[in-house]
């Protein structure tokens, strides 16, 4: 059987009255019904979920956010008697009064400490999970916070409000993948939450919602593969048009640097050959000029394995041969040009 009575609300109702208008101190006002109230409700015993209604408990934050402000320190000092006393029979629901007066007023780091050692006597009080995920919310730290809402929703399955700060944050925990571009780490997650129990039953629009974001998690992923894709053949294009420049730059330059070479050398074999040997000398420069802007063509060709079908092999092979022709030739004809030398000396 319950133990909930409506005088818990009732009470409490009046109380909070008395802090909007300010009547604190005198007597029947706001002091002295608290100072009744935490002796009465030391009756609702230690937490359970149909003891601790949840209009209930909503009340209690409710009377907490009159002192986001207002000095607590009388209402405290109250509760703190309260606790310190040996004839206190439930210092639990005195707790949770005080924690939702504390987080109202005093700094996060604090009240967060004092939390955790809420937490350590009362595990099973899901209110000081809940009020903790806030201060890890509020340091963004989503995990820590998802967990502490998900632990409260666990031991009060029938708490909306513990659900919906739960999905609130996995909301944003799930978008925080997005922006660091963490896509296949986020499907992971969506995906183990689908079809975590929490939320097979929570309802349409959540489930919709996770489906939504598995269906995004795998647009990024598509994209990035296609972006990637594309990069690496973008790569391939740019690499490939760069050495084509690069052989064209080095043909060009081969070629000029064979004609400077054609001139000055020819000039000098007209100044120390007769006309016959310098013509030799001069069309053998020229082959061999040619030879050597093939051999740069072919060893800045990407087709080396197709060399034997490139015309320029062929036409390297043929010059080699006519060299070796004008050199044979041309010892012959010195040969010839001695013999008639010594003819006509006789």
């Amino acid at each position: 059987m319950t133990k909930y009575k409506d005088i818990y609300s009732n009470h409490l109702n009046d109380i909070i009255d008395l802090i909007k208008n300010n009547k604190i101190k005198g007597e029947n006002e706001a002091l002295e019904k608290f100072s009744v109230y935490i002796e009465t409700i030391q009756e609702i015993g230690s937490f359970s979920v149909d003891d601790w209604r949840q209009d209930w408990r909503k009340k209690i934050w409710k009377f907490g956010e009159e002192f986001k402000i207002r000095n607590p320190s009388e209402f405290l000092n109250l509760i703190d008697e309260k606790l310190n006393s040996p004839l206190t029979t439930n210092k639990e629901v005195l707790e949770f009064i005080r924690s939702e007066i504390i987080v109202n007023y005093l700094p996060d780091d604090e009240c967060k400490k004092q939390l955790e050692i809420l937490i350590k006597n009362y595990p099973l009080n899901p209110e000081f999970r809940n009020t903790l995920g806030h201060y890890f919310s509020r340091e963004n730290q989503l995990k820590l916070s998802i967990e502490q809402y998900s632990l409260a929703f666990k031991i009060d399955p029938k708490n909306t409000t513990f659900l919906e700060n739960r999905f609130s944050k996995d909301q944003d925990y799930l978008s925080d993948f997005i922006k660091k571009g963490l896509y296949n780490e986020g499907k992971k997650y969506v995906n183990s939450i689908v079809e975590d129990k929490d939320y097979i039953n929570a309802g349409n629009n959540i489930r919709n919602t996770l489906v939504d974001f598995s269906r995004r998690f795998s647009d990024h992923i598509h994209f990035e593969e296609k972006l990637v894709a594309l990069e690496k053949d973008f790569k391939e294009k740019m690499k490939s048009e760069l050495d084509v420049e690069r052989k064209r730059i080095v043909e060009i330059l081969g070629f000029f640097s064979a004609i400077v070479a054609f001139i000055l050398s020819t000039v000098s074999i007209a100044k120390n050959f007769n006309f016959i040997e310098a013509i030799y000398f001069i069309i053998a420069l020229g082959l061999v000029l040619v030879l050597f802007n093939i051999s740069l063509s072919l060893l800045f060709s990407q087709a080396k394995k197709e060399i034997f079908k490139d015309k320029k092999f062929w036409i390297l092979i043929l010059s080699l041969a006519l060299i070796l022709l004008f050199i044979i030739m041309s010892k012959s004809i010195t040969e010839t040009l001695d013999n008639l030398n010594q003819f006509q000396r006789l």
